[in-house]
């Protein structure tokens, strides 16, 4: 009986671990991504983030544009992350990913959970 038992969870156990590393590398492959891309002084442009293309969404008032998910270091050591709505950009769309460029406006909200209907934030120009 302790060896059936064993046996099922053991089988339990492996098939649900091959199921969620099968499904985490079937993500990276199929999911298209958007690489954002900003502009920078010193080397012209620099990548932000990449994320899926699904991510891709339009505001209010129907410019296009993309949230996306930037991480930095905290001054107390840790890794935040930093959210950011980029509207009315220039898109760059190739067969399996977008590359986001020239953003003139994009909203900032410090925290990990995505903005809500009616939120306050800061907007930067």
């Amino acid at each position: 009986m302790k060896k059936k038992i064993l046996k099922l969870s053991l089988g339990i156990f492996f098939t649900f671990g091959f199921c969620t590393v099968t499904s985490i590398r079937a993500e990276e492959v199929l999911v298209p991504q958007v690489s954002v891309v900003r502009a920078n002084y010193q080397d012209g442009m620099f990548s932000v983030a990449n994320l899926p293309a699904s991510c891709l969404r339009t505001d209010e008032q129907w410019g296009k544009g993309v949230w996306v998910a930037q991480e930095y270091e905290s001054i107390w050591g840790g890794t935040e992350y930093r959210t950011m709505f980029l509207s009315d950009c220039i898109l760059e769309e190739h067969k399996d990913y977008i590359v986001v460029k020239d953003c003139p406006t994009f909203v900032i909200q410090d925290s990990l959970k995505p903005l809500q209907e009616g939120e306050k934030v800061k907007v930067i120009e």
